[in-house]
Formats: structure tokens, C-alpha cells, sequence
């Protein structure tokens, strides 16, 4: 291959296992991976390109450039969630008046419409982080969401609408430092570290939205 001539690291995902599960139900249902496979999917990229660093790492020890320590240290992760919300795990709120249900088979969500909410107790620790992934759709079809803050009089929208012709999961990175990152990451979550707060989430219009999970760190 090209990588292979001029020694480039490199990997060949598909002969990764991935083809051994894709008609397996537990991994894949009809022509996508599911939700239990997408997770299989991550994991395995996530590994892959991580040993793929390390090994190329410890044959040139100076690879990396100086700054990406920086850049490192500015989006810190979490080892583990502090609370997590799932509509596939069945997870359940701290309140709802929204149900908890699937609109489409095997396509679960917190479902909220008119005057309802859905309320999610997230605690955060020394460098908060809220990621929510919700549908997203066309046409006006879902209504933008509202999050809210107890305590601390902070909101987000959630824009329900986009200008692609399908609905799909979109996930909202929040994080409380600026990264540098505006159009991966939304900086300024107002939340002091190692808080706890209820959220709050409604349509902002009396339309309908779907959650389908919330993870705090």
C-alpha cells in the first residue's frame, strides 16, 4: 500500500473483527451498527489509535511537538462519569412528566412535548464536563431544547433542527474552561467544580424533543 511504501503508521480497520460481528443482531441491526455495536466500534478505534501512537512513540521519541502537552492538560478527561443517563439503559430521571419510550424500534429516548420536562441530577468534579446527546432532525420536525441550571441561572439551547434531510443523535460537548475549540466544544458551563445541580430539560417551544443520555463528569 501507499502507507506501507513510505512507512507511514497505519492500520487496516477492516481486518480488525468487525466483519466477524456485522451480521451478528447483537452488534448490528440491518444495514448500521446498533447502539451496543457503535460502542464496539469506538472501542476498538480508540485502542487502535492509541497503540498506534505508543508504538510509534517509543520508535521516535521526539515525534510529538511541543505544544500537545498543552493542548492535553486543556481538554483533561474523565476516567469516569460522575452520573450517567442512558434511554437504552433505561436509566431513570431524578423527575420526569416526559416518558421514557421508543418512537421508532429499537430507538429509545426521554420524549418530552408541550409543557413537560425531564430533570437529570449531574454532579461535576474538578474540571466539569456535561455531554448530552439528543435528536436532531429537519423540516421543524423536533423542537429546540432548553437546558437550565438550578443555583446558577445558566441555559443552553439545543438546536432541534438542521439543514441535513434525516434525523440523527447529536451529542453537545459542555465544558466549564475555554479550550480553544468553539466548534467541537461548548466552553463557559457555568458550574463551579465538585457541584451537584438538577437540569432541567423542556422544549422551548411546546414541541417535542428526545434526550437519549446525559453524562456528567
Amino acid at each position: 500500500s501507499v502507507f506501507g511504501y513510505y512507512s507511514v503508521p497505519s492500520f487496516v480497520f477492516s481486518r480488525m473483527g468487525w466483519r466477524k460481528y456485522n451480521r451478528d443482531h447483537r452488534w448490528y441491526s440491518t444495514n448500521h451498527p446498533n447502539f451496543v455495536g457503535h460502542i464496539f466500534l469506538a472501542n476498538v478505534m480508540a485502542y487502535s489509535f492509541g497503540k498506534a501512537l505508543c508504538d510509534e512513540l517509543d520508535r521516535v521519541p521526539n515525534l510529538l511537538p511541543p505544544r500537545l502537552p498543552e493542548v492535553s492538560a486543556m481538554l483533561e478527561t474523565c476516567e469516569e462519569p460522575t452520573n450517567f443517563y442512558s434511554a437504552y439503559y433505561g436509566t431513570q430521571p431524578l423527575e420526569s412528566s416526559c416518558k421514557l419510550y421508543e418512537d421508532r424500534p429499537g430507538k429509545p429516548g426521554y420524549i418530552c412535548s408541550k409543557n413537560e420536562n425531564v430533570v437529570f441530577n449531574v454532579t461535576f468534579g474538578r474540571h466539569p464536563r456535561l455531554i448530552v446527546s439528543y435528536l436532531q432532525s429537519y423540516d421543524h420536525k423536533i423542537d429546540d431544547a432548553l437546558l437550565e441550571f438550578d443555583g446558577t441561572g445558566y441555559q443552553k439551547l439545543l438546536m432541534g433542527s438542521h439543514s441535513e434531510k434525516v434525523s440523527q443523535t447529536k451529542s453537545v460537548f459542555f465544558f466549564a474552561a475555554e479550550t480553544g475549540f468553539p466548534h467541537i466544544i461548548q466552553s463557559g458551563l457555568k458550574v463551579k467544580p465538585f457541584s451537584s445541580h438538577k437540569m432541567t430539560v423542556r422544549p422551548k417551544n411546546n414541541g417535542k424533543i428526545k434526550i437519549i443520555s446525559v453524562v456528567s463528569c
